[in-house]
């Protein structure tokens, strides 16, 4: 009665089954659903061995039977070639049962043939977006919104400076790098998309490295699953390094701003002192034979002035545009700061005896400088110039020049109208036009800070000013001295 129920739920049952004789290896039953799988009459395969079934030769079945007895194991991962030739992965689970009084062994085949090509290829596609993950120049990270827990690519975290195992996997290890000037506007552009505002999270802002600096940051995401209330529960996303596009707009912006400066001190600051020269030119030719030679002399100085005031405008606009086209040389050399004050001075004098200003040159050392010849001009003279400039009539102006290690401190200070705070923090911005008539209607462009700043940071120098409205300004700046070593 137990084998006729055997055979009842071996004939019908689902299962591949088979019944094999464990030396010979031939198979001496097989159910519906074996015929069915093999494309073989039960009455074929009963004629056949289980080793015409397999693809295997029999000494690796053998082998693969040995290591199995050893580890104590009773299933065989095997390749099965049907009748049609088609081949398919099976597993095979066998046990030794008596059955017509002999023993044999029990088969349960199962087809996993798709199963092995679905992990398969979920293995490929795990290796290619792990190879993605760690040769793609964007990090990844995927973001579970209920524990806050974070994975964090390894990419990502190298992306600030850091080792794989030096950030932990949590929301707080990003957040606490986000700038605190960019916060705000990156918690709510993620909020906008949790809410269902945004079809996807995308912020720009800046995130703290290891090293203490900033990088410019491209944060993008998207939420993946939602709970059946239809809240979200993660969120990946993308995280791409932006800091040189940033920069590169920046210095589009700047070129852009210099392009505006540029035109406006061609189209008016520059077509103003001439009128100016002519205007008194016009008022000596039809004059000349009738102004005395003391008036005559008075307007051909202002005329000068003028006139040298334009040149040196002039030099500054070619001089901005060579250093923003790059061809402007930049020699540094020992220079005797002193000799390149006399040279400056001399062509200041003129201007300075108009307004009856007296400048002077303190020094208690003899100071070499190691700088340009020809920048170190040009920071001499714009700043004196606009000493002048804004001094009233019998102002004092003072050179003051300092050295202290490696470094060289010269001050331009004068006794002057001053400037106003809210002008003061614009003075070197290149976005800004500052243009401010000095004490006797004098005109200017603010190009002339502009180049004094780039110039002294070309040296590895700074510039800065001090003032107060009514008192006076006094502009200092350093340069590098010159080592004999």
């Amino acid at each position: 009665e137990s084998e006729e129920r055997f055979k009842n739920m071996f004939n019908n049952h689902a299962s591949i089954m088979l019944l094999i004789e464990p030396e010979s290896g031939k198979i001496i039953g097989a159910n519906n659903a074996a015929s069915k799988f093999y494309e073989y009459t039960i009455e074929e395969l009963c004629k056949m061995s289980i080793d015409q079934i397999n693809i295997l030769s029999p000494e690796q079945i053998l082998t693969e039977r040995s290591k199995a007895s050893l580890e104590m194991r009773s299933h065989f991962i095997f390749t099965h070639k049907l009748a049609s030739g088609k081949e398919r992965i099976v597993e095979v689970h066998s046990s030794p049962i008596v059955y017509e009084k002999s023993e044999i062994l029990f088969s349960i085949i199962h087809d996993i043939t798709e199963r092995v090509e679905n992990e398969k290829a979920l293995k490929e596609s795990q290796d290619r977006w792990k190879f993605a993950l760690e040769g793609a120049r964007d990090g990844v990270w995927d973001w579970n919104l209920q524990t806050n827990e974070v994975y964090f690519s390894k990419q990502w975290k190298a992306m600030l400076g850091f080792e794989e195992n030096e950030i932990s996997n949590h929301y707080n290890e990003w957040s606490k790098r986000v700038h605190p000037e960019d916060k705000e506007k990156c918690y709510a552009d993620i909020q906008l998309h949790l809410d269902g505002k945004s079809p996807f999270y995308s912020n720009i802002h800046r995130e703290l490295c290891k090293d203490g600096s900033y990088k410019w940051i491209l944060d993008r995401g998207k939420i993946v699953t939602y709970d059946e209330n239809n809240k979200p529960i993660k969120m990946i996303g993308t995280h791409t390094e932006i800091t040189d596009r940033i920069e590169m707009e920046n210095q589009l912006i700047k070129l852009n701003a210099d392009k505006d400066r540029f035109i406006s001190i061609l189209a008016h600051d520059l077509k103003s002192p001439f009128n100016s020269i002519l205007g008194f030119l016009d008022i000596l030719k039809e004059n000349i034979r009738t102004y005395e030679i003391e008036k005559t002399e008075k307007f051909l100085n202002i005329i000068y002035t003028s006139a040298k005031n334009t040149f040196n405008l002039l030099e500054d606009i070619l001089i901005w545009a060579r250093t923003n086209s790059g061809k402007l040389p930049f020699e540094q050399q020992k220079l005797k700061l002193s000799d390149c004050y006399e040279d400056v001075i001399k062509n200041l004098e003129l201007t300075a005896k108009n307004k009856n200003c007296s400048i002077n040159y303190f020094s208690e050392e003899e100071i070499l400088v190691f700088a340009d010849s020809n920048m170190l001009d040009t920071i001499l003279r714009n700043l004196i110039s606009n000493a002048i400039k804004f001094t009233n009539e019998n102002g004092e102006i003072s050179v003051y020049a300092e050295q202290d290690n490696s470094t060289a401190k010269i001050t331009v200070s004068d006794n002057g109208v001053g400037i106003s705070p809210d002008i003061l923090s614009k003075l070197f911005d290149i976005t800004e036009k500052i243009s401010t008539e000095g004490t006797v209607g004098e005109k200017g462009t603010g190009l002339g800070l502009l180049l004094c700043k780039e110039f002294i940071e070309k040296h590895g120098g700074k510039i800065w000013v001090e003032s107060e409205l009514g008192k006076g300004s006094a502009f200092k700046f350093t340069l590098p001295l010159y080592n004999e070593n």
